[in-house]
């Protein structure tokens, strides 16, 4: 019994696929060849083989086998990330400078800075008040409108304190 083997060329008068993909599919194992020099060169029954297994694999990819999780599975509800403490960190600046004004300029400086920086304090933690209530898109729309009242409030604080030298 002699075995009649097929190059991939003539293979592809069998199938719709290139000889280039065969060759492919050869050289990863999925198609029974043989390589005599650089040629490949297969069975009709082994690509026959590989044709029906490709089949079967196409139709078990079509019908998705969807399985339910059990109903006993628990569920974690995500937990909030907390909003940062930028508030905080921004106040104890505020009142570091405010407390080394006072060194620096006596009592009486140090009131007229208590004076002048409870305001600015009140105005930021109104628009950060504001900021946290509105939804993530109000803030992103109101983000320059705040970004310019901090710097305009960082302006006067700068030129109140070059007013006093």
């Amino acid at each position: 019994m002699e075995v009649e083997y097929i190059s991939l060329q003539e293979a592809t008068k069998y199938c719709g696929y290139s000889q280039e993909y065969l060759s492919l599919r050869a050289r990863q194992g999925k198609l029974k060849a043989l390589k005599f020099g650089r040629n490949w060169v297969t069975k009709k029954e082994w690509l026959e083989e590989y044709l029906k297994s490709v089949e079967e694999y196409n139709n078990n990819f079509k019908i998705k086998k969807v399985a339910a999780p059990p109903e006993n599975l628990p569920v974690e509800t995500p937990i909030p990330k907390p909003v940062p403490a930028i508030r905080f960190g921004f106040i104890v600046v505020l009142v570091f400078v405010a407390l080394i004004t006072g060194i620096f300029y006596g009592r009486e400086s140090f009131k007229i800075v208590y004076d002048q920086v409870i305001p600015l304090v009140i105005k930021f933690n109104e628009n950060f008040e504001k900021t946290v209530s509105d939804t993530i898109f109000s803030a992103v729309v109101n983000a320059q409108d705040i970004w310019e009242m901090t710097v305009d409030t960082f302006k006067e604080f700068g030129q109140w304190l070059i007013s006093l030298f």
